[in-house]
């Protein structure tokens, strides 16, 4: 079968003060919102839920704490605080610095915790701050948000705040210590902060020194979603920038025919090749029509002809090492947006994609 028509039969079927709140459209990122006094106007813009949590003032000091807490960890209810952030586009990377505090007195000692989501239902740990020694306090804030909380059009953020002792049960000051927000008027600190760089539209360009985003961690990003190539047997590493990026994926031999049929055993087992290939989207490129580009063993990019050249040839079946594979080596691919970058394995280019035995692995947003 003429390998372009079957890749094609695949392809087709399927503001307030700059001193306490900031939001805005920055140059480096499609959104910015970041606050510092938690009780200013403005700074609870995005909470969608508040349960057994209030703003709490000591001298220059205020943060959210729980309304009541309870003689153990395991009989506290917590002071949950819960933040929605809609975007009109589609979220290809963000940062977020998200505070939590803990202290620990004779009258209570407190716990913390921050979750990342999508949709407000699965939920992710972010950070935990667990209580200090008697005496100390603890700060952890959240920085890292893991690529599984991008790609969609959301971002939520739940803060729980778990304060137990003797006193806790009173609330008010007997549960400062466990703290979210801490704001210090004497130092003007800012408590909120999170950006977001949305996915770029097929056929724009991108700055060249923005950052190149995490691999998706969902194949519903990808044309064709529907390979059955275990996602645990590819592990993906883009780094630098749209104007010079390197992508580099590890490909687990041992783990690629996992839960799939090979093509032959026992003495004629066959070998088993490695491809990888690119879907351009038309507009890109000058390209009137999405197109296919294949990554041979020449390791120069070319567009598909009647067959799918292999990056590599003659692996054994039984072959359990890992294969790393350098797709993109300091490669400018500004005006490459939209393009989704695919790894195949097969003793064939035919018996790869009747086997459904290949991954989106990368896409550039």
């Amino acid at each position: 079968m003429n390998k372009a028509l079957l890749l094609a039969t695949l392809l087709f079927p399927l503001s307030f003060c700059l001193a306490t709140v900031e939001s805005s459209f920055a140059q480096t990122y499609d959104f910015s919102y970041s606050y510092y006094d938690p009780s200013a106007s403005g700074a609870d813009d995005h909470i969608v839920s508040v349960s057994n949590a209030v703003l709490h003032g000591e001298g220059n000091v205020t943060a959210w704490i729980p309304k009541a807490g309870a003689l153990t960890y395991e009989g506290t209810t917590p002071g949950v605080i819960t933040y929605r952030f809609d975007f009109q586009g589609t979220v290809a990377d963000a940062t977020l610095s998200i505070a939590t505090s803990t202290f620990h007195w004779s009258y209570s000692e407190g716990h913390a915790f921050v979750y990342g989501s999508r949709d407000g239902e699965t939920w992710v740990e972010l950070s935990e701050t667990v209580p200090p020694e008697f005496g100390l306090a603890n700060t952890q804030v959240a920085r890292s948000l893991p690529a599984s909380l991008f790609g969609g059009q959301s971002l939520w953020f739940k803060v729980e705040l778990y304060s137990y002792g003797e006193s806790a049960a009173q609330g008010g000051v007997w549960t400062n210590t466990a703290q979210h927000s801490r704001y210090d008027g004497t130092a003007n600190n800012k408590t909120f902060e999170l950006n977001v760089r949305f996915a770029a539209s097929a056929g724009t360009t991108v700055a060249p020194a923005t950052p190149l985003p995490p691999a998706p961690t969902t194949q519903t990003v990808f044309t064709l979603p529907t390979g059955e190539m275990p996602a645990d047997a590819v592990s993906v590493s883009p780094s630098g920038t749209f104007g010079s990026a390197t992508l580099v994926v590890a490909l687990d031999l041992s783990k690629v025919l996992t839960g799939g049929s090979s093509a032959a055993q026992g003495r004629f087992a066959a070998t088993y090749n490695i491809y990888v290939a690119a879907l351009v989207p038309g507009g890109v490129l000058g390209l009137s029509d999405a197109t296919w580009f294949v990554y041979p063993a020449t390791h120069a990019w070319a567009e598909l002809a009647s067959t799918i050249d292999a990056y590599l040839e003659g692996i054994a079946e039984n072959a359990i090492d890992t294969r790393e594979i350098s797709i993109l080596q300091d490669m400018d691919v500004t005006g490459l947006v939209g393009s989704e970058i695919y790894i195949g394995y097969g003793t064939s280019d035919a018996e790869m994609l009747n086997a459904n035995r290949y991954r989106g692995i990368y896409k550039v947003q």
